[in-house]
């Protein structure tokens, strides 16, 4: 998509008052009346600055201009410490930005062939459409954290102004719950606008990472390949231009890595890593552990229902097994494993990224020790999976 001219912080902010007026007039909408001074919190008072005539019992309403300000200007807020590194999923906004804009009728290439007011108005719709389709709870409730937390920050640096600004939009947003009013706040807008970049440039280096290689080829190999082309490159300045990016990032990759290893521990993802005869050592050791109990259970038609000090037991022979089992060889074995899996996509699209991240976490000298917990939840769920199932295939072959 091509890149829209920059304008000025100061036609931001005076794009976004404008558009909030206008939204204002429209709905005939009024900002809540503030509690009554007899109710001063903190907030409240955080806000005199801005409004001192609520001080006053008989003043008339405050007036909606420094609302309508604070609203307009909070874009400048979204490369603050405490919003930078809020990023709704680039690739989804990015997508989603395109499909309303076709929607609305405008083509996304061609919004540049536009007068520029015409282009900007586009742009706040097609924005406005995709914040209502992609705003969620966890999104407020990220924002309005990092409006306190801003607001406290302000205080303590004696900013009173700044301060009384973070308290009204705190106040403001604290009273719609919903996504109505959000669409047309400058900080939320420029967390989707940044959003929606991210995810561009996201696609354009997928487009350069295809240049590079064929997706299709040893996942190992391509890796290596991105790692020396321009995707790198771009990727770096990327993450030079957008501090937040990089801790995003690694938010997604602790979720991704901890959703993987679930789904090992549970048996949902099946990598193979360890033997038959391993396997079934494992399920001799579950049943001499756990086996009592589980029978217990039955016994009494019930569910079983394992004993802290149970599981402890279980969990602490298993570790000890597979810090004796994966020597350097057997780790070497494993990690052969891995790169086959990877060659072969044998296991559901949705976690090639965490299998990736696993081949090259295991790579490490140390993958032994470090990952241990990786391992023995590997051992556990594999045991689920098919333990018992292999016991009888072997017993079947002995009987034969």
């Amino acid at each position: 998509m091509a890149k829209k001219k920059k304008l000025t912080k100061q036609e931001r902010k005076e794009q976004r008052r404008a558009a909030m007026e206008q939204v204002r007039q429209e709905r005939g909408w009024e900002p809540p009346p503030p509690p009554p001074p007899v109710q001063h919190n903190e907030l409240l008072d955080d806000m005199l600055p801005l409004f001192p005539e609520i001080a006053d019992p008989n003043a008339p309403l405050p007036s909606i201009e420094p609302v309508l300000e604070t609203v307009a200007s909070s874009f400048e807020w979204a490369d603050e410490p405490e919003f930078e590194a809020i990023i709704v999923d680039p690739m989804l906004c990015a997508a989603t930005f395109v499909e309303a804009a076709e929607e609305m009728g405008y083509d996304p290439d061609a919004l540049l062939d536009v007068l520029e007011e015409e282009r900007q108005d586009a742009h706040l719709d097609i924005l406005s459409a995709i914040i209502h389709q992609l705003f969620s709870e966890d999104l407020r409730q990220q924002i309005l954290d990092g409006l306190e937390q801003l607001r406290v920050r302000l205080k303590e640096a004696n900013d009173r102004e700044g301060a009384a600004q973070a308290a009204l939009l705190l106040s403001f947003l604290g009273w719609d719950v919903g996504s109505e009013m959000w669409t047309m706040v400058g900080l939320v807008q420029a967390i989707f606008e940044r959003s929606v970049y991210i995810g561009f440039e996201m696609a354009e280096a997928g487009l350069a990472a295809a240049e590079a290689g064929d997706l299709d080829e040893d996942p190992v190999t391509l890796l290596n390949k991105l790692t020396k082309s321009r995707v790198a490159q771009k990727a770096e300045s990327l993450l030079k231009k957008i501090p937040g990016l990089s801790k995003y990032l690694a938010d997604q990759a602790d979720v991704t890595w901890d959703e993987g290893q679930h789904a090992v521990f549970m048996g949902e993802l099946y990598l193979g890593l360890y033997s038959d005869e391993e396997l079934l050592f494992g399920l001799d050791l579950f049943r001499q552990t756990l086996g009592e109990a589980i029978e217990e259970a039955r016994s009494e038609g019930r569910k079983v229902a394992l004993s802290e000090e149970e599981a402890l037991d279980f969990f602490t022979r298993v570790d000890q097994y597979v810090a004796e089992l994966v020597t350097p060889e057997r780790l070497d074995q494993m990690r052969a494993r891995l790169d086959a899996v990877l060659r072969a996509r044998d296991f559901e699209e949705e976690w090639f990224s965490f299998v990736l991240m696993l081949k090259q976490y295991m790579d490490e000298p140390d993958a032994a020790e470090v990952e241990r917990h990786f391992l023995v939840s590997a051992f556990v769920g594999e045991i689920r999976r098919g333990g018992e199932a292999l016991e009888n295939k072997l017993e079947n072959e002995e009987e034969a």
